[in-house]
């Protein structure tokens, strides 16, 4: 039988990520010392179920993961080498309005006072809080933490990657693609310069020209859609 994994000192023991409180006397018939934390947060030992290596197999994408459940009811998925890691610790699911999307997040450090957030993504590509290179989602599910989907990626790079957005100039949806008036223009933007490709009639023949300038300028991250 498969070893189960540790719960982190301090939270309860039924895996539902919350801090249990401490004991305010000792209870020797109980096992209770004062001031350490207690095993389950009340009434949650009746939910306690050991977690084992092989709780959450999955696939995703066509490759083997495991399930890493957070909070807000969301789920991270990542690769079977770092589950034992990521296990480790208790993630959260934090919302991001830039990006509209969770990611699976802890706090941990504490640098000038401050506590820091830390992104499973960065930690599983070994990245450093204040390392400036970005982790990328390959197909965007900022959740999908397999090594399949994460690379390493400047600031530059992770904006090629980005989602086309709606706005009073796209109205369309296309990535790159600009209309005013009856005429269509496609521009990408390399090394924050932007870049005239052409215009056309229609809005999606200007984006056939975005699509050819993308694979061009963008390479492995050229985004088209």
């Amino acid at each position: 039988m498969a070893s189960p994994i540790p719960i982190p000192y301090g939270y309860c023991h039924c895996g539902c990520g919350g801090k249990a409180s401490l004991n305010e006397r000792n209870r020797p018939r109980l096992g209770l010392v004062k001031g350490e934390p207690r095993k389950f947060i009340q009434n949650h030992h009746k939910r306690f179920r050991e977690p084992f290596e092989n709780d959450g197999l999955t696939t995703i994408g066509g490759v083997e993961a495991r399930m890493i459940r957070l909070t807000k009811r969301q789920v991270a998925y990542v690769s079977p080498r770092v589950y034992r890691e990521m296990m480790e610790h208790v993630w959260c699911a934090f919302w991001n309005k830039g990006t509209q999307s969770y990611y699976a997040v802890r706090k941990a450090l504490c640098v000038d006072g401050k506590k820091r957030h830390i992104y499973m993504h960065r930690q599983i590509l070994g990245l450093e809080p204040f390392n400036p290179m970005q982790g990328d989602h390959e197909n965007h599910d900022t959740l999908n933490n397999t090594d399949k989907n994460l690379r390493r990626s400047t600031h530059a790079q992770n904006t090629m990657n980005r989602r086309a957005q709606k706005n009073r100039r796209n109205g369309h949806g296309l990535r790159g693609v600009q209309v005013q008036g009856s005429c269509s223009s496609a521009k990408i933007t390399v090394d924050g310069k932007q870049i005239y490709l052409g215009s056309r009639k229609t809005p999606q023949a200007a984006h056939k020209l975005y699509c050819e300038g993308a694979k061009r300028y963008h390479g492995d991250f050229a985004r088209t859609d």
